[in-house]
């Protein structure tokens, strides 16, 4: 037998082929990754320069991860969002959009890969690799595009120090505001801890936990009842990367936050890895369970919710 064949046999046992060792490899030594959206010109900003367009400019924001990219290019679902070819549409529409008032988020990775952590360099080069034909050919050189991980710049990133500092420049954005929260029934967002505590005041819609897209228009005209001269804010997986611009196209303001809460947690909790968090549903954590609130919690939380949408 051969050192080739003996390679073979310990690479089969192990589920290992040579397209994961080389993107191993790659991880390790090209930080950088594949720069074929360099090479586009592709203008995105970073996680500090889309805060402060926000801010400034009142920007409405879609966030389009990994998750959003999978169902618009119909490769599978999401864990709370099974595919549906309505919605792979409407992420299409939304992600070709030239909304002025709208900014369309893509992943940091496409262009700030070095900033990642292994495994999710690891990830992201994987990911993109499969789906960045779709993605260059419906790419605008002219427009310039928000940061995903405006909600996720603790735990995929190497630099943890920072995260504390954009926490707080992101809490300018709603400071002094009225803002209605539209969330899963689980999410509970800023639930015992100061996320939101310099808003004026916090309301909430509650939506399935699950397949939220399914009662879309309920959704939507709930929240254009309870969200008028209100910060919209969105943690409703695909879901809420439609809403955001469809709310932005009758001249709300909507903001696409997904996990920011629970990487709020993370930080807080100097978390290592994505562990449940008490009081609410971590979809990413292998033990997430619902823990309840105490009472006291609880019944400050009951009283922000205007809206139980949930079938």
């Amino acid at each position: 037998m051969t050192k080739i064949d003996i390679l073979k046999r310990i690479f089969k046992a192990h589920n290992f082929s040579l397209a994961s060792i080389t993107l191993n490899i790659n991880s390790l030594i090209n930080a950088e990754g594949k720069k074929v959206f360099k090479n586009f010109n592709l203008k995105e900003l970073t996680v500090d320069e889309t805060i402060d367009e926000v801010i400034q400019n009142k920007k409405s924001l879609s966030r389009f991860g990994d998750g959003e990219i999978a169902i618009m290019t119909r490769d599978h679902g999401v864990g709370f969002q099974e595919k549906n070819d309505k919605l792979a549409d409407r992420l299409f529409d939304v992600f070709t959009s030239s909304l002025p008032s709208h900014l369309v988020a893509l992943p940091d990775q496409m262009l700030y890969i070095n900033n990642s952590v292994r495994q999710t360099r690891k990830f992201w080069m994987s990911f993109l690799l499969k789906h960045e034909k779709f993605l260059l050919a419906h790419l605008k050189k002219d427009k310039i595009y928000g940061n995903t991980n405006i909600t996720r710049f603790y735990m995929v990133f190497k630099d943890k120090v920072k995260a504390s500092s954009r926490f707080e420049h992101l809490k300018k954005i709603w400071e002094g505001k009225d803002i209605l929260i539209v969330e899963g029934e689980f999410s509970r967002s800023g639930i015992g801890n100061d996320l939101y505590k310099d808003a004026k005041s916090v309301k909430r819609i509650l939506c399935p936990a699950k397949n939220a897209f399914n009662i879309y228009d309920k959704i939507f005209n709930e929240t254009k009842k309870h969200g008028q001269d209100k910060l919209i804010l969105l943690a409703l997986g695909p879901t809420a990367t439609v809403l955001a611009h469809d709310l932005a196209l009758e001249n709300y303001w909507a903001l696409d936050l997904g996990h920011l809460d629970v990487e709020y947690m993370w930080m807080l909790n100097k978390s290592t890895s994505k562990t449940e968090i008490k009081g609410r549903y971590v979809n990413e954590s292998a033990n997430s369970h619902i823990e309840e609130l105490d009472v006291n919690t609880l019944s400050d939380y009951n009283n922000q919710v205007v809206s139980k949408i949930l079938n």
